[in-house]
């Protein structure tokens, strides 16, 4: 409940700052579709200088008139990155302590810690990079990352989640393509 408290805490000074910068910020006068819906940010740049929730607070001071639809998808935006970087906060694993740096192994031995490893996973709130412990058994020479089977995301870059909506999304017909739409539901575009 704390971490939520505190994730709720950070998106309220997320959107302060935001206002803050569009006020000393100028936007320009013309944006494209692109622009107007966020999807030109690529990944782990969306905390950069053309934030798209900072370029709409500015838009509507400017003009007395708001884009409703532009606001949400800018918002939608900020708060998949939000959800993001809390992802990555809270399944942020660091070096095993000393009592950890070993785990059984299917032969029987135990596996060693090495080393720490990333992986790029696709989840509900966009693209994240993982860091997890990466353990090898010295006999049988298998590398395994308990940390990817505790998270669900053993042998596969999708999170539990984003496996789920495929499997909802392809019952539909096959109008477009599964990975289109999830990634309209999920909001990747």
């Amino acid at each position: 409940m704390a971490t939520f408290h505190r994730f709720h805490q950070l998106c309220s000074q997320l959107i302060e700052v935001s206002e803050k910068i569009c006020v000393l910020r100028p936007v320009e006068e013309t944006l494209t579709p692109e622009e107007k819906n966020g999807a030109d940010d690529p990944i782990g740049d969306r905390a950069g200088s053309n934030h798209p929730v900072g370029a709409r607070f500015a838009e509507r001071r400017r003009s007395g008139t708001t884009d409703l639809e532009a606001l949400e998808m800018a918002l939608r935006t900020a708060m998949h990155h939000a959800g993001a970087v809390a992802l990555i906060g809270l399944l942020k694993a660091g070096e095993p302590s000393a009592n950890r740096r070993g785990v059984p192994c299917r032969c029987g031995r135990r596996a060693r810690y090495v080393e720490l490893r990333s992986k790029l996973v696709s989840t509900a709130v966009g693209q994240v990079r993982l860091t997890r412990p990466y353990y090898l058994c010295s006999h049988c020479h298998t590398g395994q990352f308990p940390a990817d089977v505790e998270w669900d995301i053993d042998n596969t870059e999708f999170s539990p989640a984003v496996r789920r909506t495929q499997a909802l999304v392809g019952q539909e017909p096959p109008s477009i393509t599964v990975a289109g739409r999830c990634g309209y539901w999920l909001g990747w575009r």
